[in-house]
C-alpha cells in the first residue's frame, strides 16, 4: 500500500462501506484527475467512468464552457444569502430556468447543498403546507420499500431498506411505506398488471385516514432498486390518489434529472406533472455541490404571503454553485444532451442484451437512456460481485455494483467508439466469469 492509501486510510472517515472492505480491496481506488469520460488514479491509470462518478456528471469531465462559467462568478461574488429576504442574480436566473424547463412549468425554487438537504426541505414544505391551510393532522409521509431518498436522519429514515433506515437508532414516526413498482420481481405476480403496488397508496391513506397523511414521495425510476422502471399508467393512478385525497405528490429527481433518462426529468416519461420537485446531482454536473426544491405556485397559492417559512440552510442559493448549474443546463441543451442519452442507451441495452441472453450469471438487464443495470442472480450473487467489480476495474472500467445490481451509467457525453469499448469490457466481465 502505497503513502497516499496509507493517509486515506488513516484520515478519511468511509461512509457506505467498512474500513476493513477497503483495505482488503487494496484500496481507497485514489482518482486525481479527469477528462470527458476517464478518470485517473494517482499512477496515471486510465478508467472509462461508467458511472459519472455516482451518477452525478451527466455533462462529462472538464468541460471548460462549465468551468469557464464558473471562474467568471468568483470575480464577481463567491457567496451571499439567497434566502430569509436576501437574494443573489445568479439564484434568481438558475430559479427562473428551472421554472421553464420542469413538468408544468410555473415554478418557485428554494436551492440547497445537495440531495439530501432538498429531500428534507420538500417534506417540511409538504407538513407545512396542510397545516397553514387549518390541517394540522397532515403528518405522515408515505415512501416506498426499496427507494433511496438521502442520508440526513429523515431522508434516510424513508428510505426503504431497513440496514440504512434503521442504522442510526429509532426512526422518527409518521412515515408509512408501501410496495416498489418493480415488475422483474413483483410481489403479486402480476402477468396482467393491475397496478396492485400503486393502489397499496389508496390502501394506506384509507388505513391511517385521509386527514393524516401528508405526501407520498418516490423516484420516477429508482435506481436503487435496480433501475425499477414502474409500468406506464403507475405515475398516472398515483397522481389521482393523490389528488382525490388532497395528498401532495413529491418526486425525487435527485439521480434521473437533467437528461439522464432520455429526458430532461424522468416524470416526463409519464406525462404526470408532480407538486414538488426535487433535485440534485445532474443539476451541476458535480461542477459545484448543489440540490433544488421546485414547488408549483398552485400550491404556493395556498400559502398567505404573511406566513412564516421555518429556515433553511446557510449556502442556499450558493452564487457559484447557481453559476456552475446555468453553464451546465446551457451546455446540455446545445449539446442535446437528453437526445444522446436516449440515443446511446438504447445501443448500450442492446448490446448488452445481445451478447449476454441467457448468461447463467444474469436474473435481468433493463434500463432507460443512460441509465442502466444488469441484476446479478444465483446463491453466490454477492460473492460474484465482489469479483466483478475488480475485473472491471483491472480492465479499466470504474462502475458500482450494489447488492446484486450493476450499474451502468457514464457521462452522456461519452464517444460511441469508448461507449463500444466499455460495453465491451463489461461483456467479457460476464463471458469470461470462470476465468477471473
Amino acid at each position: 500500500m502505497n503513502e497516499l492509501k496509507k493517509k486515506a486510510n488513516t484520515f478519511l472517515l468511509h461512509l457506505g462501506t467498512s474500513k476493513k472492505k477497503v483495505i482488503s480491496s487494496e484500496g481507497p481506488v485514489i482518482f486525481t484527475s479527469a477528462k470527458g469520460c476517464y478518470l485517473y488514479d494517482e499512477n496515471g491509470k486510465e478508467y472509462i467512468d461508467a458511472l459519472s462518478g455516482s451518477w452525478v456528471v451527466n455533462s462529462g469531465h472538464g468541460q471548460q464552457d462549465i468551468i469557464q462559467g464558473i471562474v467568471e462568478q468568483f470575480s464577481n461574488i463567491a457567496y451571499s444569502m439567497s434566502s430569509e429576504g436576501y437574494a443573489n442574480d445568479k439564484a434568481i436566473t438558475l430559479a427562473e430556468k428551472l421554472s421553464e424547463l420542469l413538468p408544468g412549468g410555473d415554478k418557485c425554487t428554494y436551492f440547497t447543498s445537495g440531495g439530501s438537504e432538498a429531500v428534507e426541505i420538500a417534506l417540511r414544505l409538504a407538513r407545512i403546507f396542510h397545516k397553514i391551510n387549518g390541517k394540522r393532522k397532515k403528518n405522515i409521509i408515505v415512501a416506498r420499500h426499496g427507494s433511496y431518498h438521502g442520508g440526513t436522519l429523515l431522508a434516510l429514515s424513508i428510505s426503504g431498506y431497513d440496514l440504512i433506515s434503521k442504522s442510526a437508532g429509532p426512526v422518527p414516526g409518521g412515515i408509512e411505506k408501501i410496495s416498489h413498482p418493480y415488475c422483474h420481481r413483483c410481489k403479486y405476480n402480476n402477468k396482467g398488471c393491475n397496478l396492485q403496488c400503486a393502489y397499496e397508496l389508496e390502501d394506506v391513506i384509507k388505513a391511517n385516514g385521509p386527514e393524516a397523511i401528508a405526501a407520498f414521495i418516490a423516484e420516477p425510476i429508482s435506481a436503487h432498486s435496480g433501475i425499477a422502471i414502474p409500468p406506464l399508467n403507475y405515475w398516472k393512478v398515483i397522481r389521482n390518489i393523490c389528488d382525490k385525497y388532497r395528498v401532495l405528490l413529491i418526486v425525487d429527481e435527485v439521480l434521473t434529472g437533467f437528461c439522464r433518462t432520455g429526458k430532461f426529468f424522468a416524470i416526463e416519461h409519464f406525462d404526470v406533472i408532480p407538486d414538488i420537485i426535487v433535485m440534485s446531482k445532474g443539476l451541476t454536473s458535480g461542477y459545484a455541490p448543489l440540490g433544488a426544491v421546485s414547488v408549483s405556485k398552485d400550491i404556493l397559492s395556498n400559502i398567505p404571503d404573511n406566513s412564516f417559512l421555518p429556515q433553511g440552510f446557510t449556502y442556499s442559493g450558493h452564487p457559484i454553485s447557481c453559476a456552475a448549474a446555468l453553464s451546465n443546463l446551457f451546455f446540455m441543451s446545445r449539446n442535446n444532451l437528453d437526445k444522446e442519452s436516449a440515443r446511446k442507451g438504447a445501443f448500450l441495452l442492446s448490446e448488452l442484451r445481445n451478447s449476454l441472453v441467457d448468461n447463467q450469471y444474469i436474473s435481468d438487464i433493463r434500463g432507460i437512456g443512460l441509465l442502466i443495470c444488469i441484476e446479478l442472480k444465483g446463491d453466490k450473487k454477492f460473492e460474484n460481485a465482489q469479483r466483478l467489480t475488480q475485473y472491471f476495474l483491472s480492465h479499466g472500467v470504474y462502475t458500482r455494483i450494489i447488492m446484486e445490481y450493476v450499474h451502468i451509467a457514464p457521462p452522456l457525453t461519452i464517444p460511441d467508439d469508448v461507449l463500444k469499448k466499455m460495453a465491451e469490457i463489461i461483456i467479457g466481465g460476464f463471458t469470461k466469469y470462470d476465468l477471473i
